[in-house]
C-alpha cells in the first residue's frame, strides 16, 4: 500500500486518483471454503486511508486444457484451476463495462480467463543461477524439495535434466497484463514480483510503459535479457522513428570513409619499384649461417588509434497517468 501511495498520479480535484491497484493470489486450497488470501488482502484495503472504493474480487481461471497438460497428480477432486484477483482504486468515477478483447467475455462478470504458457516456452535457468537470482524468501520450492506424486516424469522434463530448473512454473501468459492495461485503461503497469517478465511483454506490445521492482540485481539482468530476447523474435524494433544521428558523429564516419578510399588508390610501392622502372630486377637470395651474426634487437611499435566520439542520446517519455500493480507469485 505504501507503493501505492508513492506512485499514483495526483488528482486535479477531490475525487482522487484513478490509479488502480491489483494483487494477484493463490486461491484456496483444494475443498477449502475459505481464501484466507483475500480476506487478508481485502482488509488491507478497506481499511487503507485515503479510503479506496470497496474493493472488487475475481477469479482468475486457466483454461482446463492447460492446467491438465502440467499436472501429473493421479487423485480424484484434488486440484483447482482457479485463482484469485482482488482490485480497487481511490477515485470515485466508476469502471467503465466493456468487452475483453485479450481474454474473450465481459468484464460484468469478473472473471479472467487466461492461458497458461506452454511448458517448453518457459523461460529455464541453470540451477546455480536461480540460487543467485532471488531472496529466500522469495523462491519456488524446487521439485527436490518437496514431496510429488511417485509418477513418470514428462518428456519436457527430461529434456530440462538435472542442471536447469523452471524458476516461475506458475507464471501467467502475458495476455493477463495486457487486458489489465485495456480495462484499467492505464498507461504505465508498476510490477511487484515480476517473475520472468511476461506482464511487461504486455507493456512493450501496448506500447506503454512499465516499472518491475526486482529481488535482486542478477533478477534484473535476467529479466532484461530475455526481453530483449522476445523483442528481437517478435520483430518490435521499428527503426523507422529513430532519433537522428548527431552531426558529429556524420563527421567522424565520413572521415574515416574518405581515409579508407585514400589508402585504398595510393597503396604503398614496394621498395625498388619506380614509374620509370616498373619492374625492377630480382635479387638473389642469399643464405647465411645463424650463428655467424648476431640478432639485431627487437624494437616494439606501438600507435594508439583515435576513439569515436561517444554521443549520448537521451528519450524522453511522460505518460499521462499512472497504475499500480501489485502481484504475487502463484
Amino acid at each position: 500500500m505504501s507503493l501505492y501511495e508513492e506512485f499514483k498520479s495526483g488528482a486535479d480535484d477531490l475525487r482522487g486518483s484513478d490509479d488502480v491497484i491489483v494483487v494477484l493470489m493463490p486461491g484456496p486450497p483444494p475443498n477449502s471454503p475459505v481464501n484466507k488470501n483475500v480476506q487478508t488482502a481485502h482488509t488491507a484495503l478497506t481499511r487503507h486511508v485515503p479510503k479506496l472504493q470497496p474493493a472488487k474480487i475475481g477469479i482468475v481461471e486457466a483454461r482446463v486444457i492447460d492446467y491438465l497438460s502440467r499436472t501429473k497428480a493421479r487423485a480424484a477432486f484434488g486440484g483447482s484451476s482457479q485463482n484469485n484477483i482482488i482490485f480497487a482504486k481511490q477515485g470515485s468515477s466508476p469502471f467503465v463495462r466493456k468487452t475483453m478483447s485479450n481474454l474473450g467475455g465481459d468484464n460484468f462478470i469478473n472473471k479472467w480467463c487466461v492461458p497458461l504458457i506452454q511448458f517448453s516456452q518457459l523461460v529455464t535457468v541453470k540451477r546455480d543461477d536461480y540460487e543467485e537470482q532471488l531472496s529466500a524468501t522469495d523462491k519456488a520450492p524446487l521439485e527436490d524439495d518437496i514431496e510429488v506424486d511417485s509418477c513418470q516424469v514428462t518428456s519436457d522434463e527430461l529434456v530440462l535434466g538435472n542442471e536447469r530448473v523452471v524458476p516461475f512454473p506458475h507464471e501467467y501468459d502475458m495476455a493477463l497484463g495486457a487486458e489489465m492495461l485495456d480495462t484499467f485503461e492505464s498507461d504505465i503497469l508498476i510490477g511487484i514480483y515480476p517473475g520472468s517478465g511476461e506482464m511487461l511483454k504486455a507493456v512493450l506490445r501496448k506500447q506503454k510503459h512499465g516499472v518491475a521492482i526486482c529481488a535482486t540485481k542478477a533478477h534484473k539482468t535476467f529479466i532484461l535479457n530475455n526481453l530483449r530476447d522476445w523483442v528481437k523474435r517478435m520483430n518490435l524494433v521499428n527503426f523507422s522513428d529513430r532519433p537522428q544521428k548527431p552531426r558529429a558523429l556524420t563527421n567522424f564516419e565520413l572521415a574515416m570513409q574518405r581515409n579508407s578510399a585514400v589508402a585504398t588508390a595510393n597503396p604503398t610501392a614496394p621498395a625498388g619499384a619506380s614509374s620509370s622502372n616498373p619492374n625492377p630486377p630480382q635479387h638473389p637470395i642469399v643464405t647465411t649461417d645463424a650463428n655467424a651474426h648476431r640478432a639485431a634487437p627487437v624494437v616494439p611499435v606501438g600507435e594508439s588509434a583515435a576513439a569515436a566520439p561517444v554521443v549520448p542520446v537521451v528519450a524522453h517519455g511522460k505518460a499521462p497517468s499512472l497504475a499500480a500493480f501489485g502481484s504475487s507469485l502463484l
